[in-house]
């Protein structure tokens, strides 16, 4: 059985360490003198060889193998290049302890094997200090820490440039320590696709193909404009490739794709205007006609015009320019400038405000610059302070100053209703003034009745009526025959009534009017007298009945009492 005396075997174990292998070719150079049974040399013969490493020096695995011949010389040496027909990858000395096997055919393999060793400053591949710099090429894989800086601690840097990775991962929570920077783009998490110049990636399976973008975190996030932001949640997207600066906060399934668009957060809100602003809520839609527009949440609600506010609520809509719905339900507000709030509001005039109540039905403006409101609960205004009235109303046009009007046929229905609660007198629940005065034209009228009556109610009424009849008395001469034999000539009668009334004063002016329907002519009134809650009045009749006839007819006096 032959056998080979090592003469020569320089293992350069640092050509397989991961750090130069690019530097030293994956070869062994690898010399001996191969010898017969009886310890002569092998002279001048041509052998085929099969070269085996281990990973022990007797059984192990074989981590790599070549079958190649050796030519040996006059004294039986021999020089052989391991790698040479089956190149060593540099995983085959990934830990200290190798072993050669050699077979010489048709003998079985040699023993015992012989050890790898390191060749004297190869050995220096388990520490790389004093290493002055150089190129590395392939995978790097460090089972301890990475420290950047000089030997006195000073602090260094390490820069990853354009069109290579770092890569950290592991289930240590590996990370990052102080200061990085990217020179480039950055991606941290699985399944990106980041396709953007210096652009940022974070989380899980985000994506941007634009540069200067930035995703922070969160699940399929996408950023398709230049210079646009998702800060996080899922499924958003800010930007629309030829729209940039857009950035959608965070939530789920959210868009901002206007030019400075911004959607917060929450769920499905679209901001398609430029410089448009949606600060959460739910299925809101700013248009891309709506520039320059705001939604601050609530749910489905909608901008059409320039300048638009939507406050909140469900369902609300401003189309017209600088229109704003600050909440409520189902609200429209489409003229320019107008506003529409509550419930099914719709200010459809410029400059309308529209305010509608809990009613279940539209309520719309009539006119331009109207201020309109449906309070079905009615309007209570209270103030305190200074004498300045609780509701000022001032028209310099030609049309009403205001109008109060009521469609319900009650008895007790009223469309304006002043109640005065003081202990003065003269603080009133109405009052009106007539200041205005032209020369030559009477004063302006401070109330005017148009068709209509006036009805006082209550306890302390200042007007209402007291009955007359049905005793008469007869208080002038009769004519009983003025030769034709009858007694029709015309006579008189007269009635008093006394009015009680805590409101009449000495003072007072008493206005009286008869209501009377008897067979003669109309009654007329006159006051005889009146002191402190009381007066005299006295009811005459006119008429052509017998003046020894007895008349029974009835009537009313009505009065207003008038205090100073």
């Amino acid at each position: 059985m032959p056998r080979i005396e090592l003469f020569l075997a320089l293992i350069a174990t640092l050509g397989f360490s991961s750090i130069t292998w690019a530097d030293i070719p994956k070869l062994i150079n690898f010399q001996g003198i191969l010898r017969d049974g009886s310890g002569n040399p092998v002279a001048n013969q041509t052998k085929p060889v099969t070269l085996t490493i281990y990973t022990a020096s007797s059984g192990g695995t074989i981590v790599w193998a070549e079958t190649t011949s050796i030519i040996t010389e006059a004294n039986g040496l021999f020089n052989i290049i391991l790698g040479a027909d089956n190149p060593i990858p540099d995983t085959v000395f990934n830990d200290t302890a190798r072993y050669l096997g050699i077979t010489v055919s048709p003998d079985p393999e040699m023993t015992p094997r012989h050890q790898l060793t390191s060749a004297g400053y190869a050995s220096r591949v388990s520490s790389v200090e004093g290493a002055s710099g150089g190129n590395i090429y392939g995978d790097v894989q460090l089972h301890s820490h990475l420290k950047a800086g000089d030997q006195v601690g000073n602090p260094g840097a390490l820069s990853i440039y354009d069109g290579t990775k770092l890569v950290i991962s592991g289930t240590g929570n590996p990370g990052i320590v102080g200061n990085f920077t990217a020179l480039g783009k950055a991606t941290f998490g699985p399944e990106h696709v980041n396709l953007g110049k210096f652009a940022f990636v974070a989380g899980e399976a985000c994506t941007t193909a634009s540069d200067n973008a930035t995703i922070s975190g969160g699940y399929r996030n996408t950023v398709a404009g230049f210079a646009s932001t998702v800060g996080g949640g899922q499924q958003n997207r800010a930007g629309n490739f030829s729209e940039g600066s857009a950035t959608v906060g965070g939530g789920a399934s959210n868009t901002a794709s206007g030019i400075a668009a911004t959607v917060g957060g929450g769920q499905e809100n679209a901001a398609y205007g430029l410089r448009s602003t949606i600060a959460g809520g739910f299925q809101n839609i700013i248009a891309v006609s709506s520039e320059n527009s705001t939604i601050s949440g609530g749910n489905s609600n909608y901008t059409l015009g320039l300048n638009c506010t939507v406050g909140g609520g469900e369902g609300d809509s401003a189309f017209g320019t600088y229109s704003t719905v600050p909440g409520g339900r189902q609200n429209i507000a489409t003229g320019q400038y107008s506003f529409a709030a509550g419930r099914r509001a719709r200010a459809a005039h410029n400059g309308a405000f529209v305010w509608a109540d809990n009613t279940d039905a539209n309520f719309f403006s009539d006119l331009a610059n109207q201020f309109k409101v449906r309070a079905t609960g009615g309007m209570k205004v209270e103030k305190s302070g200074n004498s300045r009235p609780a509701i000022w109303g001032f028209n310099s046009g030609t049309g009403n100053g205001g109008r109060f009007e009521t469609n319900n046929s009650s008895n007790d229905s009223a469309a304006l209703w002043g109640v005065s609660n003081a202990t003065n007198s003269i603080a009133a629940g109405v009052k009106a003034t007539g200041n205005g005065a032209n020369a030559g034209v009477p004063r302006a009228a401070a109330l005017e009745i148009n068709n209509g009556s006036i009805r006082v109610t209550g306890a302390n009424k200042p007007a209402g009526k007291v009955p007359f009849g049905p005793n008469w008395t007869s208080f002038n001469t009769c004519m009983r025959d003025d030769g034709d034999g009858d007694h029709n000539h015309q006579f008189a009668w007269r009635t008093n009534v006394t009015l009680t009334d805590s409101l009449i004063t000495g003072q007072s002016f008493i206005l009286l009017t008869p209501e009377y329907s008897g067979v003669d002519s109309a009654a007329t009134v006159h006051l005889v007298s009146q002191t402190a809650g009381e007066a005299i009045i006295t009811v005459t009749v006119f008429g052509s009945s017998d003046c020894f006839a007895t008349k029974t007819e009835t009537g009313y006096v009505h009065y207003l009492i008038i205090n100073p």
